[in-house]
């Protein structure tokens, strides 16, 4: 029988890592935000969520995001919701996963199909776009793309 290296080398961190989120979205709720500090003598802010026991600290580009769309005071944080997910970012050269937040999706309602109307569909058969008209089936959109040809070098339209 095989062992989980997940499961072995576990984060015992009381922080959030990449690994901890994965593929997932997360919306969470702000509960707390603390300052820490750390051997390094930096700062960071640490957000805390009322449905999380890890907390995020928060890199330049993640606070950015709260202050963008709660304040820059993170008294205005508390009680808010974010999304956090993960997304591959340049690290000393290297490409790994990070922790990014953003803006929580807004949950709407899917509107009601009125008898008779006929049910929207999206078709993408191998990357090609295709038009919907209701007197016609659909049909490929465009084809081959020949864009026009370039201004003469003389030409008086500023680009």
């Amino acid at each position: 029988m095989g062992y989980d290296i997940g499961e072995v080398y576990q984060s015992n961190s009381d922080f959030l890592k990449a690994e901890d989120i994965g593929a997932n979205f997360w919306t969470v709720t702000v509960s707390k935000v603390d300052m820490k500090s750390f051997d390094d003598g930096s700062r960071k802010l640490l957000v805390m969520f009322q449905e999380l026991d890890k907390g995020l600290v928060l890199n330049k580009t993640n606070a950015d995001t709260f202050g963008d769309l709660y304040g820059k005071n993170t008294d205005g944080w508390i009680s808010r919701q974010i999304m956090l997910m993960t997304m591959p970012v340049d690290y000393q050269g290297k490409k790994v996963q990070a922790i990014r937040a953003r803006a929580p999706a807004q949950q709407q309602a899917m509107p009601q199909r009125q008898p008779g109307q006929m049910q929207p569909q999206a078709n993408m058969n191998a990357g090609q776009a295709y038009a919907q008209s209701p007197q016609r089936p659909l049909e490929p959109v465009g084809g081959d793309f020949n864009p026009p040809a370039p201004p003469p070098a003389d030409s008086d339209i500023p680009f």
